[in-house]
């Protein structure tokens, strides 16, 4: 069962979207899920804590999502087959329960970063981008993701699970040099600071009981994400 949340730019369901000429109507689409708000917010207020963190821009709090596959630009007039292509992918999943493990960069900090020589106008590839809370992959997230990525991919990995690292982006760095900004001594940006060792050995961990089909639309100003459907996971209690 697949639950519509808003189709007003849908061909098939409402209006047609005004066309552009970039992207001649079409709509960037992603699968995600929506944590808690109040998983996200401890998140965030977390990474306000941590030291040493170079200039970065904060994800707002109603993005913070897990990327469960990242579909594309598709026309409207495609939507109807994409909605029952997910249906069907989704069919006989259960809802499952993802643990937070640890706040951690991406991509991990190499050792002796402060060697690398400066950029002026491009940014190092092994400079990370985003801090991030890195998730487990329990067996259903794995499957789900699986399922969804051989279905809608237009060349799918054989074993697509074994390349996902499933994640919140919590927040994205702006340009900075290492020599300014000596992270690699920072905890997070060498392996993680374990969310264990934040909350006196507890876990944080949220239950997943949909997913959803989501519109983002890149703006100057930023990104702004549409919620278009979702999709209820079984309820083992039920």
């Amino acid at each position: 069962m697949v639950i519509f949340i808003s189709f007003t730019t849908l061909i098939s369901y409402g209006v047609m979207p005004r066309r552009s000429r970039k992207n001649n109507g079409e709509l960037r689409l992603f699968l995600a899920v929506y944590p808690p708000e109040s998983v996200v917010r401890w998140l965030l207020e977390k990474l306000r804590t941590l030291d040493g963190l170079p200039p970065y821009r904060e994800t707002i709090p109603e993005q913070v999502h897990l990327t469960l596959h990242f579909i594309g630009n598709v026309h409207p007039r495609n939507m109807d087959h994409l909605i029952e292509t997910i249906d069907r992918a989704k069919k006989g999943m259960y809802q499952f329960t993802v643990e937070v493990e640890r706040l951690i960069s991406y991509p991990k900090c190499p050792p002796q970063l402060n060697n690398h020589p400066p950029t002026t106008r491009t940014r190092s590839p092994s400079l990370p981008r985003l801090l991030v809370a890195e998730l487990n992959q329990p067996n259903f997230l794995s499957e789900l993701h699986h399922r969804l990525v051989q279905r809608l991919a237009k060349n799918p990995r054989p074993r697509s699970a074994d390349r996902y690292s499933p994640h919140l982006t919590l927040a994205r760095f702006r340009h900075f040099h290492p020599a300014e900004y000596p992270i690699e001594h920072c905890a997070w940006a060498r392996g993680g600071i374990d969310i264990q060792d934040l909350i006196y050995n507890n876990t944080l961990s949220f239950r997943v009981s949909q997913f959803s089909l989501m519109k983002s639309t890149l703006l100057r100003k930023g990104v702004i994400h549409e919620r278009l459907a979702d999709w209820p996971l079984i309820d083992k209690k039920s």
